[in-house]
Protein backbone atom coordinates (compact mmCIF):
# COMPACT_ATOMS: atom_id res chain seq x y z
CA UNK A 1 0.00 0.00 0.00
CA UNK A 2 1.29 3.53 -0.80
CA UNK A 3 0.66 6.34 1.21
CA UNK A 4 1.93 10.45 -0.17
CA UNK A 5 2.22 11.79 2.98
CA UNK A 6 2.21 11.06 6.65
CA UNK A 7 -1.29 11.86 7.59
CA UNK A 8 -1.89 9.89 4.77
CA UNK A 9 0.20 6.44 6.09
CA UNK A 10 -0.93 6.74 9.66
CA UNK A 11 -4.31 6.76 8.12
CA UNK A 12 -3.40 3.80 5.67
CA UNK A 13 -1.94 2.06 8.63
CA UNK A 14 -4.72 2.28 10.89
CA UNK A 15 -7.52 0.94 8.16
CA UNK A 16 -5.42 -1.72 7.15
CA UNK A 17 -4.63 -2.81 11.25
CA UNK A 18 -8.46 -2.93 11.56
CA UNK A 19 -9.05 -4.77 8.25
CA UNK A 20 -6.28 -7.29 8.57
CA UNK A 21 -4.89 -10.00 11.06
CA UNK A 22 -1.38 -10.25 8.96
CA UNK A 23 1.72 -8.71 9.91
CA UNK A 24 2.45 -5.13 8.55
CA UNK A 25 5.93 -3.71 7.80
CA UNK A 26 5.85 0.32 7.32
CA UNK A 27 8.57 2.06 5.35
CA UNK A 28 9.39 4.47 7.71
CA UNK A 29 11.08 7.99 6.46
CA UNK A 30 13.57 9.62 9.07
CA UNK A 31 11.83 12.17 11.09
CA UNK A 32 8.33 10.47 10.38
CA UNK A 33 6.40 8.90 13.67
CA UNK A 34 4.10 6.47 14.02
CA UNK A 35 1.31 6.62 16.78
CA UNK A 36 1.08 1.90 16.63
CA UNK A 37 4.06 0.19 17.00
CA UNK A 38 2.55 -2.99 16.90
CA UNK A 39 3.88 -3.08 13.60
CA UNK A 40 7.42 -3.96 11.99
CA UNK A 41 9.57 -1.00 10.82
CA UNK A 42 12.26 -0.01 8.53
CA UNK A 43 13.52 3.32 9.19
CA UNK A 44 14.57 4.42 5.76
CA UNK A 45 15.95 7.53 4.87
CA UNK A 46 14.72 11.32 4.20
CA UNK A 47 11.98 11.26 2.24
CA UNK A 48 13.72 14.68 0.26
CA UNK A 49 16.60 12.21 0.18
CA UNK A 50 15.42 10.65 -3.17
CA UNK A 51 18.98 9.37 -4.00
CA UNK A 52 19.39 7.61 -0.33
CA UNK A 53 15.64 6.45 -0.86
CA UNK A 54 16.67 4.83 -3.71
CA UNK A 55 19.88 2.92 -2.53
CA UNK A 56 18.18 1.69 0.37
CA UNK A 57 14.75 0.58 -1.42
CA UNK A 58 15.16 -3.24 -1.82
CA UNK A 59 16.94 -3.29 1.18
CA UNK A 60 13.95 -2.02 3.13
CA UNK A 61 11.43 -4.42 1.44
CA UNK A 62 13.52 -7.28 1.47
CA UNK A 63 14.25 -6.82 5.28
CA UNK A 64 10.62 -6.48 6.11
CA UNK A 65 9.68 -9.75 3.90
CA UNK A 66 12.72 -11.39 5.69
CA UNK A 67 10.53 -10.29 8.84
CA UNK A 68 7.13 -12.04 7.80
CA UNK A 69 5.30 -9.48 7.10
CA UNK A 70 2.46 -10.01 4.84
CA UNK A 71 1.78 -6.27 3.86
CA UNK A 72 3.81 -3.37 3.47
CA UNK A 73 2.46 0.14 3.58
CA UNK A 74 5.41 2.52 2.05
CA UNK A 75 5.55 6.59 1.62
CA UNK A 76 5.51 8.02 -2.30
CA UNK A 77 8.51 10.53 -2.34
CA UNK A 78 7.15 13.43 -4.90
CA UNK A 79 6.62 12.90 -8.08
CA UNK A 80 9.93 14.58 -9.50
CA UNK A 81 13.35 13.40 -10.80
CA UNK A 82 14.51 10.13 -9.48
CA UNK A 83 11.14 10.22 -6.44
CA UNK A 84 9.51 9.29 -10.35
CA UNK A 85 11.08 6.34 -10.81
CA UNK A 86 10.76 5.54 -6.93
CA UNK A 87 6.90 5.82 -7.57
CA UNK A 88 6.95 3.86 -10.64
CA UNK A 89 9.05 1.34 -8.75
CA UNK A 90 6.66 0.84 -6.17
CA UNK A 91 3.37 0.57 -7.92
CA UNK A 92 4.37 -1.61 -9.84
CA UNK A 93 5.68 -3.56 -6.78
CA UNK A 94 2.18 -3.00 -5.39
CA UNK A 95 0.35 -4.77 -8.72
CA UNK A 96 2.05 -7.65 -8.41
CA UNK A 97 0.89 -9.03 -5.57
Amino acid sequence: MLADNENDLQSQLAATLATNSERIGVMLPLGWTLTNTSVEIFRWNLIEDTTSLAQTLFAGLHELDARGVAIILCPMPKPEGLGLAIRDRLKKAAKSE
